[in-house]
């Protein structure tokens, strides 16, 4: 990694978890050239709270330690999400994981130091390289082509112009242009695991779709995407699916 990445630690300050930090979470995290470091072992002026959501608005991954269900980790990691970190959770059995965070994926490492710190250092490695996704390296404008396949063979083949930007997710927007028809286009999606990206659209005629949702999922690196996407036009009550084509443009 070229730049030193930062993973806040989200657990409890216990005697009884002083070795998964040390020994397991924070050797992992020097292990890969990541910086990590809890408040406690942090000195500051501001309140506790205040250099809480700050070191989690700062970092690039954040870790939470889920087995004491401690209330105020689940705050923390509550935090995240909202402000749409990468969270990795970790627990040491699957029954200490809170029900409310069973669909998350948990590294279960019961209480085995070294396993812990094997999962976490491939773990960690992979969500802090930028180069594992698109991730932040999607930020800024592509201009391109879209091919509608169906339903609608008249506008088959449009520009397209979208803006992403990354805040721990990627979210943008664009537009489609055909002659004087215009499709407005939203996108969100987190990237963590699989470039899938939720679209919302609206159109300023009847000539295309109204309104609707799609799916587009992207694939390629460096300077050019590929990709292909489904979805539903709701007024016009008809499916939609068809693939794309983006090259980034100079900043």
């Amino acid at each position: 990694m070229s730049e030193t990445r930062k993973v806040f630690v989200a657990m409890p300050f216990s005697e009884e978890l002083k070795d998964v930090y040390r020994d397991g979470i924070k050797r992992a995290c020097h292990a890969v050239g990541a910086e990590c470091e809890r408040v406690d072992e942090q000195i500051f002026e501001e309140g506790i709270l205040d250099r809480i959501y700050s070191q989690i608005d700062s970092a690039d991954l954040v870790v939470g330690e889920m087995s004491d269900h401690n209330p105020n980790v689940y705050y923390e990691i509550g935090y995240a999400k909202g402000r749409r970190k990468k969270v990795l959770l970790i627990a040491r059995t699957a029954t200490d994981i809170p029900f409310d965070l069973r669909g998350y994926r948990h590294i279960i490492y019961e209480g085995r130091i070294e396993k812990l710190e094997t999962a976490l250092v491939e773990n960690i490695k992979t969500l802090l390289d930028p180069t594992s996704d698109l991730g932040s390296e999607i930020g800024g404008r592509w201009l391109g082509t879209v091919w509608d396949e169906y339903p609608n063979p008249k506008f088959a083949e449009s520009a397209l112009e979208i803006t992403f930007r990354w805040a721990g997710r990627v979210e943008g927007y664009g537009t489609i242009s055909t002659g004087e028809q215009r499709i407005e286009l939203r996108f969100d999606g987190d990237f963590n695991y699989e470039r899938y990206l939720m679209v919302t659209y609206k159109s300023n005629t009847k000539a295309m779709m109204l309104f609707g949702a799609a799916l587009l999922r992207l694939a390629g690196t460096g300077d050019e995407l590929n990709g292909r996407y489904v979805g539903y036009g709701a007024v016009n009550d008809a499916f939609v699916y068809g693939r794309v084509n983006l090259k980034r443009q100079p900043r």
